[in-house]
């Protein structure tokens, strides 16, 4: 059958055939092991001679790659990565349904080593949108490979059923007061603290709303300094709170308690609970402030 021909940058077929490769297990990784249980591996040096390959865009979730091989066909690859699995199409439309000639061959010799970790490319929840892909994430194209990560600024950001990776972090750039601008607060504040810890999971916690006593500027711009922190246990007592306040309180509380039933499990047990009780998107650092 003969290749057909996809331009670069436009939208695939909604007929457009992918065919599914399961990871190995417990990660985002492609083994040649678990590929060569796909297609009948060729026999002899010559079919993996010859074979180049170009990374052309990430966009969508889908990684696309050119792919000549040394039968002389072009044809080109689109990889999207899901939990637990890689879906790939190829422009030949895989004839019979079955893993295609060209996707297994461009798959071997894209391997520069025993596995492809193919977790770089899992975004949900940002994949979809090109602004919020391009607010939080840096991709860089090279003919060898497409590297995507979150920008500088955001550190680490949380993946659904994943979580947060333990090797990157937001570093904060702690400014110091001048003596002279160290102001006394007008009037008391309620604030409302969102934390979440830096670490991997023998550390980390789920995000939780903390109300917390703060201390404005004599503008009444900015909250200067906090007091005390909010617990069902040790609550703020000094504010009357408006029925929005209060709302958020019992959803701070609730919020706590999961956190703290959360942390003193077992690192495995701790890793497991995450992915299940973890369904926020959000960027990675330790806290924000809002005050009313």
């Amino acid at each position: 059958m003969a290749a057909k021909k996809t331009k670069l940058g436009t939208i695939l077929s909604p007929g457009t055939f992918f065919y599914t490769i399961p990871f190995e297990r417990g990660s985002q990784r492609l083994t040649r092991e678990i590929l060569d249980k796909y297609y009948p591996v060729p026999k002899g040096r010559k079919a993996f001679m010859g074979n180049h390959y170009e990374f052309k865009s990430y966009a969508n979730g889908m990684v696309s790659v050119k792919l000549n091989l040394n039968d002389g066909s072009e044809n080109m690859l689109y990889m999207h990565t899901g939990l637990n699995e890689l879906h790939i199409a190829c422009t030949c439309g895989m004839p019979d349904e079955k893993l295609c000639y060209h996707a297994y061959m461009g798959l071997n010799r894209i391997m520069w080593r025993d596995y492809l970790d193919f977790q770089m490319y899992y975004w949900p929840g940002y994949e979809s949108d090109e602004n919020i892909r391009k607010k939080f994430l840096k991709v860089d194209v090279s003919n060898e490979r497409i590297f995507v990560e979150p920008k500088l600024r955001y550190g680490n950001i949380f993946r659904p059923d994943i979580g947060f990776t333990d090797n990157k972090h937001l570093t904060i750039q702690e400014r110091p007061m001048s003596p002279e601008k160290e102001l006394t607060g007008s009037r008391q504040v309620i604030a409302y603290c969102l934390a979440y810890s830096f670490g991997g999971y023998f550390s980390a916690h789920l995000p939780t709303l903390i109300p917390c006593l703060g201390l404005t500027s004599k503008d009444d711009r900015f909250v200067l300094s906090f007091q005390q922190f909010s617990r069902k246990d040790k609550p703020v007592n000094q504010i009357v709170y408006t029925s929005n306040q209060q709302q958020l309180n019992e959803i701070s509380f609730n919020q706590y308690a999961i956190a703290k039933r959360y942390d003193d499990l077992p690192c495995e047990e701790k890793r497991l609970d995450y992915r299940m009780q973890s369904k926020l998107r959000l960027p990675y650092g330790s806290r924000q402030f809002l005050y009313f």
